[in-house]
């Protein structure tokens, strides 16, 4: 799986250096959906082979890892395109995401399958549809359910605050000396450094002392975040309000992957991390048209107030209906 999505998403990479119309691009942003999904893999692939108590310390450093990846790439990209150009800034990512494959293929270790072969004699259709019915199957676990809401709602209102974060950024006051390009860049990593740092110590929290508390606390502190936008505060403490939203996304990330694991049943894992995924992607693609939606009608200061409260009801289902999350 891992493999698939380093190799898939390096390959696609390549090929959007050599694209020669907006449709081929469109085709391979496609396949890229499609083929890629390193980190997911990832945490699927380390919480497999972690012990269950440790999870959400040991998918914390990884998710920590894409953080400081999130912060970096933008600068080295700025870098490559204006030393190498479009084309052969894409050449290269993608050159590099496929010798991460060979690195991945050598260095780490999967855990031994433990599935017996079917008897050929025994396939029918509803056998040949089994892996499909199980993958999508995952969505109605009871206790899953929870945890893919949350991871829905948590990547919608974020996609939809990010999405028309420079619109806001414009109506805000700030200092002379801070452009917007550079209030939007600071805000912006403040939000991925916080997370960075924060994940990992959220992922020991969530192993020690509860999962479902360390989200509660993560939805609380990010809808409080979001609903003080509203107000439209200076620049500098927007940017304070971005790190204390990292906070919560690392929170809301290391609790939700600790229960991601906690619901699924030993060699489900990877179905289990497949909803989890999938939900985000929805909310990822969802975000954006909703809050657009929101702020057409009613002005950038509810998008805000709206996103807040929606993340702060996460809060309320992990506290309240503790049959959508899993108890063990």
């Amino acid at each position: 799986m891992l493999l698939r999505a380093i190799t898939g998403g390096g390959l696609v990479l390549i090929g959007m250096g050599l694209v020669a119309n907006v449709q081929q691009l469109l085709v391979l942003r496609f396949l890229q959906g499609v083929l890629s999904g390193t980190g997911a893999a990832a945490a699927t692939l380390v919480a497999t082979i972690t012990p269950r108590e440790e999870t959400g310390y040991a998918v914390g450093l990884v998710s920590g890892g894409t953080q400081i990846g999130n912060f970096i790439g933008p600068v080295l990209g700025g870098i490559a395109l204006l030393g190498l150009g479009f084309r052969w800034s894409f050449g290269v990512s993608g050159a590099v995401l496929l010798c991460c494959a060979v690195a991945a293929a050598l260095w780490v270790s999967d855990v031994p399958s433990s599935r017996t072969a079917p008897d050929r004699a025994s396939r029918s259709l509803r056998t040949s549809l089994a892996p499909l019915l199980a993958a999508f199957g995952a969505f109605a676990w009871p206790e899953l359910r929870g945890v893919v809401f949350a991871q829905f709602l948590t990547q919608a209102t974020f996609a939809a605050t990010v999405a028309l974060f420079p619109l806001y950024v414009q109506a805000i006051a700030r200092p002379s000396w801070l452009s917007i390009e550079l209030a939007i860049g600071a805000a912006l990593a403040a939000t991925a450094l916080a997370s960075a740092v924060a994940t990992p110590v959220f992922g020991r929290l969530a192993d020690r002392r509860g999962a479902t508390n360390v989200l509660a606390f993560g939805a609380i502190l990010g809808g409080s975040a979001l609903v003080l936008h509203a107000a439209e505060p200076d620049a500098i403490v927007v940017v304070l309000l971005r790190l204390l939203i990292g906070i919560a996304a690392a929170a809301i990330t290391a609790a939700t992957v600790v229960l991601t694991r906690r619901a699924a049943h030993e060699g489900t894992e990877g179905r289990a991390f497949g909803a989890s995924l999938g939900a985000q992607m929805l909310g990822w693609g969802s975000g954006p048209l909703l809050g657009a939606a929101i702020v057409a009608s009613s002005g950038l200061p509810a998008l805000f107030v709206v996103a807040g409260l929606a993340t702060a009801s996460i809060a309320l289902g992990a506290l309240l209906v503790r049959a959508w999350f899993p108890l063990k």
